[in-house]
């Protein structure tokens, strides 16, 4: 906007192109340039009232970019924090997953050792004895009941 200065020029400018209006052609030409410089005046002050409002939509829009982009920076940090507890959870099945592998492997060693000791001790003598004592006490529990 412009001040109350431009009003008094204004004025002042139409006044002069009023007074020239009855004048000879030299003072003609000073009206024709007095109304030229009034229509562009106005001209420049439509032009800033335009410029001056597509300001105003440019920065509405800007607020909202704004304000969607942060929206959109939240829900990207909250999946990228849900990633990183899921990559921990991960780490932490993949350790227990391994630890258990390795129990797996040393209890099915323990069988392999077990079972030979079996083997071994039911193939010996004292063994084969063992075998029948409880085949016979087996038979006899039988008939009792």
């Amino acid at each position: 906007m412009i001040g109350l200065g431009s009003d008094v020029r204004e004025r002042d400018l139409q006044h002069i192109a009023s007074e020239l209006g009855n004048s000879n052609d030299p003072l003609q030409q000073l009206r024709d340039k007095a109304q030229f410089e009034l229509s562009e005046k106005n001209e420049l002050q439509q032009l800033l009232a335009e410029q001056s409002k597509r300001y105003q939509e440019l920065n509405k829009e800007y607020i909202l970019f704004k304000e969607k982009t942060f929206d959109i920076l939240e829900q990207e940090k909250k999946i990228v924090e849900m990633l990183q507890s899921e990559l921990e959870k991960k780490k932490r099945f993949q350790l227990e997953a391994a630890h258990l592998k390795k129990e797996m492997e040393a209890l099915e060693r323990r069988t392999v050792q077990l079972t030979r000791k079996y083997h071994s001790l039911k193939q010996s003598k004292l063994g084969k004895l063992t075998t029948m004592y409880w085949k016979i006490r087996k038979r006899l529990t039988r008939r009792r009941s």
